[in-house]
């Protein structure tokens, strides 16, 4: 499946929507990082998330930074987006296996920890004519 960003505006502006598939960078991570499924899932939803921020900025060259720091097992991830909604990731202990509270689902306080803090920078760069 090819990974896919589609994003909708009404006629006036007042809402915007963002839909994305990415299935594709999510198994990309999984190979490069070799991740159990346990951090293939929360570094994926953190590609996710700054994939559509990166995208949704109003420059061209700008950047998007999340830092997820937790006390739990994972540890650190980190994903960084361009303005396209590029990305690239990773995952402190990406070898953490625990256990699935339901097939295919997964506690996040148990693998992120209780009380996560979240950082992000956004970057760019401002050009003046003279």
């Amino acid at each position: 499946m090819k990974d896919q960003l589609v994003r909708a505006m009404t006629k006036d502006g007042f809402v915007n929507a963002v839909a994305v598939t990415t299935t594709g960078i999510v198994e990309r991570a999984r190979q490069i990082h070799k991740t159990l499924p346990t951090a293939t899932a929360a570094l994926g939803r953190l590609l996710t998330a700054a994939s559509m921020m990166g995208n949704m900025q109003k420059v061209d060259d700008g950047s998007i930074t999340l830092q997820l720091k937790g006390g739990g097992p994972l540890g650190r991830l980190l994903a960084v987006s361009d303005a396209e909604g590029n990305v690239r990731g990773w995952v402190e202990n990406p070898q953490i296996s625990m256990l699935e509270k339901a097939p295919g689902t997964f506690s996040h306080t148990m693998y992120l920890g209780y009380f996560p803090s979240v950082f992000l920078r956004i970057s760019f760069t401002i050009l003046i004519a003279s």
